[in-house]
């Protein structure tokens, strides 16, 4: 009885936050914003230290492979639409002030109308599996206790692959999502059957189009 005490207790408690079918539903209807970056504090360094040539060369270099990411994307992801931000400009993101920091795949300015239009988002970058600060919720269970009565239990997942560098989804506030929602492909970096960006990216499309297809 106790069990079952604690886990109706715990029902309305969970329904504040969302699940991981409703995080999806959200993706499917909302637009993924790649965090870019932009080597800034190399190149005022650089800068700072009479090396201008330097400091552009880095400018550059950094430019093309935001632009080889972007193009990776736009190649490879279509489960919902895609924009871009430069690092930089994250505080204005989580204040949901887009105006003058959301891009398109060519890295200009993405027109208003498309940057007014945005309600649900999510965050898509490459990175590190961080730990969760609490477990997820996955889900209620109706098991049968040592007794023989039935419980109602509460279902969590846990940390999985801590460290791991790979292409990381976080929600709106920037937090990193958890299971079972696909939050992470894993790019084995360093490693001789390692993911190019490109396979990151289309493995990490194809693990979204299936969980949203399974919890339809």
């Amino acid at each position: 009885m106790k069990t079952i005490f604690l886990s109706l207790f715990l029902i309305p408690l969970m329904l504040f936050s969302q699940t991981p079918e409703e995080l999806i539903a959200d993706m499917k209807d909302g637009v993924v914003l790649v965090r870019l970056m932009t080597r800034e504090n190399a190149i005022q360094a650089l800068e700072k230290s009479e090396q201008p040539e330097r400091a552009q060369a880095v400018r550059d270099q950094q430019r093309e492979e935001n632009l080889e990411l972007a193009k990776a994307f736009e190649e490879n992801f279509d489960f919902c639409p895609v924009m871009y931000f430069y690092s930089s400009c994250t505080e204005n993101i989580k204040t949901r002030e887009f105006q003058g920091c959301l891009m398109n795949a060519d890295l200009s300015a993405a027109p208003e109308t498309d940057v007014a239009s945005i309600d649900k988002f999510f965050i898509a970058e490459f990175g590190k599996v961080e730990s969760s600060d609490e477990p997820y919720f996955t889900g209620y269970t109706l098991e049968e206790s040592q007794d023989g009565s039935k419980e109602i239990r509460t279902n969590y997942g846990g940390d999985t692959e801590i460290g791991a560098a790979a292409l990381v989804i976080r929600d709106a506030t920037f937090k990193q999502l958890g299971d079972p929602f696909p939050f992470h492909v894993r790019t084995r970096e360093g490693l001789p059957w390692g993911r190019s960006t490109a396979k990151s990216i289309k493995k990490m499309n194809e693990n979204l189009h299936d969980y949203y297809n399974k919890t339809r």
